[in-house]
């Protein structure tokens, strides 16, 4: 999740599994209410008690579910579906290592072994290569994750529930928080002077 276009997929992704689960269920043409939630979904959010991604997300979903013909309620009430999500931002202190997929490395072992037989230039390519992959891959992951949860409720009953899993840039962990860039004190980080 590294811009705003990536919230945008993830809105519109968001947006036809809940069509679907909507078509599935026989609400075909049933209005549904957005809500963020801060806690389970009895428990909305507070004003000013959202981050800037939950505000664009709403926004996004809104606008996506619309655009998928969805009637979207300005105000919940209590016969209408509502459809629910929630943020979490996951901190890891320790440093975290991305590595090659399973299976990489025997592929390329195999590719050498294969080859054994020729020119030393070309086993030193194809040991190149092998190299610059595991480079690629072995990278730190950051400390944050987010979690989006989003549920669909029917007379206090779940019909559809999801979450997705992203890391996000450790400099851009502010966008999923309610407070301040500012008071977000990170272990590694180094208080301002």
């Amino acid at each position: 999740m590294q811009s705003a276009h990536h919230w945008q997929v993830l809105a519109a992704d968001v947006a036809n599994r809940v069509n679907n689960e909507l078509i599935v269920n026989d609400y075909l043409k049933a209005a549904v209410f957005v809500r963020e939630s801060c806690g389970d979904e009895d428990t909305p959010c507070k004003p000013n008690a959202t981050s800037s991604f939950e505000e664009a997300f709403r926004d996004l979903l809104i606008t996506n579910l619309v655009n998928l013909g969805v009637p979207v309620l300005i105000r919940g009430g209590d016969d209408a579906i509502t459809v629910n999500y929630k943020v979490q931002l996951v901190h890891h202190r320790a440093t975290r290592l991305s590595t090659m997929k399973p299976g990489l490395i025997t592929a390329h072992a195999t590719f050498i072994t294969v080859f054994r037989n020729i020119p030393h230039e070309l086993k030193t390519i194809a040991s190149a290569a092998t190299l610059d992959l595991a480079n690629q891959n072995l990278v730190s992951s950051g400390h944050n994750e987010v979690i989006i949860s989003t549920s669909i409720v029917k007379n206090g009953k779940y019909f559809y529930r999801g979450s997705d899993l992203y890391y996000i840039n450790d400099n851009d962990s502010f966008h999923y928080q309610t407070t301040s860039p500012r008071a977000l004190s990170l272990p590694f980080d180094t208080p301002d002077s």
